[in-house]
């Protein structure tokens, strides 16, 4: 190096040390901002992570809720089903006893027919 390469920045009123102490100082407040923005972006990652798994599990209840609901749905079908197959036999044994009222087998044995579907 020459001497004019020392003396330069003292020339011109610098001094080197300083300058390398700014530019460090400078390079550690942006890690240090860096670093900010990174736990930042990782709150908002473990945030929507929070909100996705909630909303699954949001979904996941309504789907049950709703498989729930068609079970019950088709468990009441087949209760209507049964209601309106013995109401049918009734209405038989009610007209099998109206034309038959004099004999008690064949009442019988027209309720036992309509119950056998």
């Amino acid at each position: 190096m020459t001497t004019t390469e020392h003396t330069a920045p003292a020339a011109a009123g610098a001094n080197p040390l300083k300058s390398a102490a700014e530019r460090i100082a400078l390079v550690r407040a942006g890690l240090d901002r860096l670093r900010a923005e990174n736990q930042r972006l990782q709150a908002d990652v473990e945030r929507l992570t929070r909100e996705r798994d909630d909303w699954c599990s949001g979904t996941a209840l309504a789907l049950k809720a709703q498989e729930q609901a068609e079970i019950e749905r088709d468990a009441m079908r087949a209760r209507i089903a049964m209601a309106e197959r013995m109401a049918e036999a009734a209405r038989t044994v009610i007209a099998a006893f109206d034309m038959a009222s004099d004999n008690p087998l064949r009442v019988a044995l027209a309720a036992w027919e309509a119950s056998r579907g």
